[in-house]
């Protein structure tokens, strides 16, 4: 090989090299919310003592302190003006006494907690708010249980 051609192999290399470099990697798959949110039987009581379907909302969040500061009320009607840019996205679903609902979605990148609420008919002596710390871009399985103390939250396996 001639100076030339072993200069120009080199360039060639070098080139390839930097292209390479610029390259991107593919962008991660997005983390998936498995959540499965199960009624007792007695769930959620009217006035007349009959159980009745209960609201769960799920929220995913960026930071958890906003959503364990606020009242009910609060999260319930006016969530985006309760937790501000720590609020990522909602789900929303209502089960039925004895039921049970399974909730899928792709959860937004910066997600690191999810904060649960169950709208009951009548909070008093009830846990009515569950939370868990979540890692961003793992997929996430929590187990939403309602019976007649309240909501209960945990991660599943």
């Amino acid at each position: 090989m001639s100076g030339q051609e072993i200069k120009q192999c080199v360039m060639t290399c070098l080139l390839a090299t930097i292209l390479a470099g610029c390259a991107t990697a593919a962008p991660p798959r997005p983390a998936i919310l498995h959540a499965t949110v199960v009624a007792g039987l007695s769930v959620n009581p009217d006035g007349d003592g009959r159980a009745s379907p209960v609201v769960v909302e799920i929220f995913e969040l960026s930071s958890l302190t906003p959503f364990q500061e606020a009242d009910f009320d609060s999260l319930y009607t006016k969530e985006k003006q309760t937790l501000g840019e720590n609020l990522l996205a909602t789900h929303s679903t209502i089960v039925s006494p004895g039921a049970s609902k399974t909730v899928t979605a792709t959860m937004a990148p910066q997600t690191t907690a999810l904060g649960v609420i169950a709208g009951f008919a009548d909070l008093d002596g009830l846990q009515w708010r569950g939370a868990l710390q979540t890692l961003p871009g793992k997929d996430v399985r929590v187990a939403i249980a309602i019976d007649g103390a309240g909501i209960t939250v945990r991660p599943v396996q």
